[in-house]
């Protein structure tokens, strides 16, 4: 979950009260726009511009999906030197009100990345910076750029950004710590600071704290802080060096280790964070620092002593996420991930005028497709790549916030386990026997425990819950490691999968969605994913090196991670509880990239009733016929080329077109390097890329639908096509298998 906290220094004619039930109780982040206005992102419900000097019950305006917004959900916010407000948003990219109207910017006219998790302002040169599950992209002089791992960064999982004064720009993410990038080289290259993966055994320190990285904020004097999941993170060299300090609860956490380390001592002289996990970041003009935490409120500290000046506040209740704080002669606007916003309620002497109406800006412009020359190289770079992932390896390939619980068809097509969906047994949608899927509790655990299997909601209509082909509807059901029967600051016990594959590369993709995540303690729920060589004794796995990891934090809209391995081999996936309340999965899928040949690639699914849902053809030819092109766009029209002469069918061959004709080389170089080393740095941005040029230049429809499938983008039409599908797939599996309907599976 993420909470913010914005400092600002209007006065209020009246100050602004905030109703959550009616607004929102899940404040996900805060901005000032040029004009004084307030914006308040919120979760599943919009955004809201606040004027605060307006007479009261005046003082809000809301905006929607009905209003332009990409979705509901605004998970962060920034106003740029033109006066356009942007909203990062859940799956849709980002949208951008010019005071006017709003547009939206997804991966195909905008950022790579669907999910937003940060947007920044560079003070140099007034570019927009975004931080997405695809890595960082820049808005400058109507030109979108990118930048990902295949450009030096440590991770595309990027979770933080800030600027220093002179353009500096520090990353923080998720899991793999903190990268600098400098305006005097562009950005092209990056030094990181990766942090640890292992907990200090001190209350403060030299280096980072942790790798899994919260927030960032550069203050006013230049100072660099980093709160993270163990403590906040200070270095005042630009990020060559850093100190920590961590929580009151280290010593806690230590001692709940599963070998526990005993304390060091420390010569820190200011005062402990009131916890380790730090959500916010904010200086307020007197040179404090202020710090928001997951469970302990708001404190404020001199920035220069760490001496702690203020915690906690009035009007914030406990089980709040972050509480409130007041400042004499200032205002602080809190978001609650669960509270709601408790706006400011000191008052200055003086009153202020109402913020001058929004300007009205030119909309940015979209994003360009790939020159020629660009896809060229892209794809001798492809070319390039030299040396195959060993037999056992493994990376981090991605992760899907648009899918939510659409998995059939494009996930777990050699194997699906949906966790507990007929609990305690699971639902195993098994294609091939060579593939297999064990869970089992981790090793620190209390005497005759286990995993949880729990089917919460039989039947539902969320979208985010997964759709089961075998009772034909969704269901939301979970392994559950039994976390909440242990002390928060207790390490485990965890979830370990182990998996096995046959020979060639393969796809492992577990879903998360935080079904009740809006619930208490259910909040904090914020996960590390480690793949790691398989072991028998879970206690050896423990402790060796992963072959790769991500995090899952702030998934209440679903998420799909993804790991690329190689067989035959068996893996193990440490699914960490992270000291939040408990760990739960519902879903493993996995996935075929490439080896040998097997006569049940092509059979339908399994429990489909025989029904195909299989990616478009993208060869075949683009049809006027509306209904057979929905039947083609759904997998469901092999014999389509046989139809040409009994069907007025027009064959529109756009391939000629030079853009499209070097995209579909890219697009099957890569399909043909998924077994090199280092290709997963390529494969999202060149395909999202080259998707880009099929849509500008007009490819053929099933072309395109053939790469939004295997992309995870949808349209309005490839949700249809799903649902349509899924209902004549189910019922022709009753039709073949009478005693199913009515029965409880």
């Amino acid at each position: 979950m993420l909470a913010c906290l914005w400092l600002a220094a209007p006065s209020f004619a009246a100050p602004p009260t905030w109703d959550a039930n009616a607004q929102g109780q899940f404040i996900t982040s805060l901005c000032r726009d040029t004009t004084g206005h307030v914006w308040i992102g919120t979760e599943d419900q919009g955004v809201w511009r606040c004027d605060p000097a307006a007479p009261a019950g005046q003082q809000y305006t809301h905006y929607t999906t009905k209003d332009g917004l990409g979705d509901d959900n605004a998970y962060a916010l920034t106003c740029d030197k033109a006066g356009r407000v942007w909203v990062g948003t859940l799956n849709h990219g980002v949208s951008v009100f010019n005071g006017k109207a709003w547009r939206t910017y997804g991966p195909v006219d905008g950022p790579l990345g669907s999910r937003v998790f940060a947007l920044a302002v560079s003070p140099k040169d007034g570019g927009v910076w975004g931080a997405t599950e695809a890595g960082l992209f820049r808005y400058q002089n109507s030109r979108w750029t990118y930048f990902t791992r295949e450009g030096g960064l440590p991770s595309d999982q990027a979770q933080a950004l800030a600027f220093g004064a002179d353009g500096t720009l520090y990353v923080g993410t998720q899991c793999d710590g903190i990268a600098v990038g400098s305006p005097d080289n562009n950005y092209k290259t990056w030094r990181v600071t990766p942090g640890p993966n292992s907990l200090p055994n001190a209350a403060s320190g030299r280096g980072l704290p942790s790798a899994l990285i919260n927030c960032l904020l550069v203050t006013s004097d230049n100072t660099v802080f980093a709160g993270t999941t163990t403590g906040l993170a200070k270095s005042r060299d630009g990020g060559e060096t850093w100190t920590f300090v961590r929580g009151l609860d280290w010593t806690a956490k230590l001692a709940g280790l599963y070998h526990p380390i005993a304390p060091a001592p420390s010569t820190y002289t200011g005062d402990l964070l009131t916890e380790d996990y730090v959500t916010s970041l904010a200086e307020d003009e007197r040179g404090r620092l202020f710090v928001g935490h997951r469970q302990t409120g708001v404190e404020a500290f001199e920035a220069k002593t760490g001496k702690r000046l203020q915690s906690g506040a009035s009007g914030a209740k406990t089980d709040s996420y972050v509480d409130c704080l007041l400042l004499s002669g200032r205002s602080a606007w809190v978001g609650q991930y669960g509270g709601g916003l408790l706006p400011p309620a000191d008052l200055l002497a003086e009153s202020e005028t109402s913020p001058a109406p929004s300007p009205v800006a030119s909309m940015p412009a979209p994003a360009a497709p790939p020159t020629l020359s660009e896809l060229n190289t892209m794809v001798a770079k492809a070319k390039s790549l030299k040396g195959e992932m060993p037999v056992g390896g493994g990376a981090y390939w991605g992760e899907d916030w648009q899918t939510q619980g659409d998995w059939v068809g494009r996930y777990g097509r050699k194997l699906a386990i949906l966790c507990a969906a007929r609990a305690p047994f699971n639902h195993d949608i098994q294609m091939e026997a060579s593939y297999s899927v064990h869970e089992t509790i981790g090793p620190h655990h209390n005497l005759d425990d286990g995993i949880r299997n729990w089917c919460t909601l039989n039947q539902t209509d969320n979208p985010k819950s997964l759709y089961d082909p075998i009772p034909g509807h969704r269901r939301q059901s979970e392994w559950d490691d039994h976390g909440e029967d242990y002390p928060r600051p207790f390490n485990g016990p965890d979830i370990w999968i182990a998996v096995t594959v046959p020979e060639g590369v393969k796809l492992i993709s577990l879903y998360f969605t935080n079904k009740d995540g809006h619930d208490l303690d259910n909040r904090y729920r914020d996960y590390k994913i480690e793949l790691k060589p398989y072991q028998a004794s879970l206690k050896l796995a423990d402790t060796s090196p992963a072959l790769a990891q991500a995090r899952v934090r702030d998934f209440w809209g679903g998420i799909y991670k993804t790991f690329m391995v190689s067989g035959p081999s068996k893996y193990w996936i440490k699914i960490s509880k992270n000291n939040s309340i408990n760990t739960i999965i519902s879903a493993v899928l996995i996935d075929k990239l490439n080896g040998p040949v097997s006569k049940k690639d092509n059979l339908a699914l399994g429990w489909m009733g025989g029904v195909h849902y299989d990616p478009p053809d993208p060869d075949a030819p683009v049809v006027s016929n509306a209904h057979l092109l929905d039947e083609l766009l759904a997998g469901k029209r092999s014999n389509i080329k046989t139809s040409l002469e009994t069907n007025s069918l027009v064959r529109q061959d756009k391939r000629s077109n030079p853009s499209i004709t070097i995209s579909t080389k890219l697009w099957s170089t890569l399909n043909t390097i998924c077994n090199k080393q280092d290709n997963v740095v390529l494969q999202k941005p060149y395909r999202l890329l080259a998707y880009r040029s099929a849509t500008v230049f007009d490819a053929p429809e099933t072309l395109q639908a053939n790469w939004r499938w295997f992309l995870k983008i949808w349209y309005p039409l490839d949700r249809a096509n799903f649902n349509e599908v899924m209902a004549k797939a189910h019922e022709e599996l009753i039709n073949t298998n009478p005693s199913m309907k009515g029965a409880n599976f």
